[in-house]
């Protein structure tokens, strides 16, 4: 009787894996293996946001998921400024710039959903679930389109603002960003004891130097300083020291996009 049994679960088990495997559609089984390919080559650098450590696709499921791994820095800056509204804008214009591949058109074929999953050194999770229509709304998006990158551009300054006031530890603070005539504009606050508005004038070439060499090296900040160029817009980084303030670093829209070379 027991081996009776036993056959029969065995053959069960045999037709429910048969039932499951047919189940996969042909698209299914082609993301599988895109996704096996895109896995592979993490972890994927995100800048000073974290990185994507592994992608998981699970047919059964029918989700795609990227697991990021967010910075201890990046936590520690936002705090709980960042809900799940911001990554999902954020991601939402990241998605609709690095289609390039046609990864969407894939994720799509197959009747599937694309889900970022943040993890917070902190034990903190969240969740952001792209449904296919959504998917399928985002590969409409022209990311060359002019309006959209200034929305773009304005998204950024509305995650600065959410940031501030960040507190740079020399005395100085990011107390907010501002879009003023084509002008991206960092509002710093100085503290008096240590500076002086000659001061600031006197080291404008060396603070402009470090400030652009710490941006360019960095593929975070770069890339926010890409869609301010093509927004047609330049940036200026305003000190204050007291009432009085000084433009200490200028760089013109021009002199952006041939730094960056677009």
């Amino acid at each position: 009787m027991k081996k009776i049994t036993r056959s029969l679960l065995a053959l069960i088990i045999t037709l429910l894996s048969s039932s499951t495997a047919l189940a996969i559609t042909p698209q299914q089984m082609f993301l599988e293996k895109i996704m096996e390919e895109a896995n592979a080559q993490c972890p994927l650098d995100l800048g000073s946001f974290g990185n994507v450590t592994s992608i998981i696709y699970n047919p059964s499921e029918n989700i795609v998921k990227s697991i990021v791994s967010v910075s201890p820095e990046f936590e520690a800056l936002v705090g709980n400024n960042f809900d799940t509204a911001a990554v999902k804008q954020m991601m939402t214009f990241r998605l609709a710039s690095t289609n390039e591949d046609h990864i969407l058109d894939f994720i799509i074929a197959a009747d599937a959903k694309y889900q970022y999953i943040l993890l917070y050194s902190s034990g903190k999770k969240l969740v952001v679930t792209f449904t296919v229509d959504e998917l399928r709304s985002i590969t409409k998006i022209d990311a060359s389109d002019p309006e959209l990158i200034r929305r773009q551009a304005q998204a950024i300054i509305e995650q600065e603002n959410a940031l501030c006031p960040v507190d740079f530890g020399d005395g100085s603070k990011l107390k907010r960003v501002v879009l003023v005539n084509d002008w991206v504009i960092f509002v710093k606050e100085c503290n008096p004891s240590i500076y002086t508005l000659s001061l600031i004038e006197d080291n404008k070439a060396s603070m402009r130097e470090l400030t652009l060499s710490r941006v360019l090296s960095e593929p975070a900040p770069m890339a926010e300083l890409s869609t301010y160029a093509k927004a047609g817009y330049g940036v200026c980084y305003r000190y204050y020291v007291g009432s009085e303030y000084c433009d200490a670093i200028v760089v013109s829209n021009s002199e952006i996009r041939s730094l960056l070379g677009l």
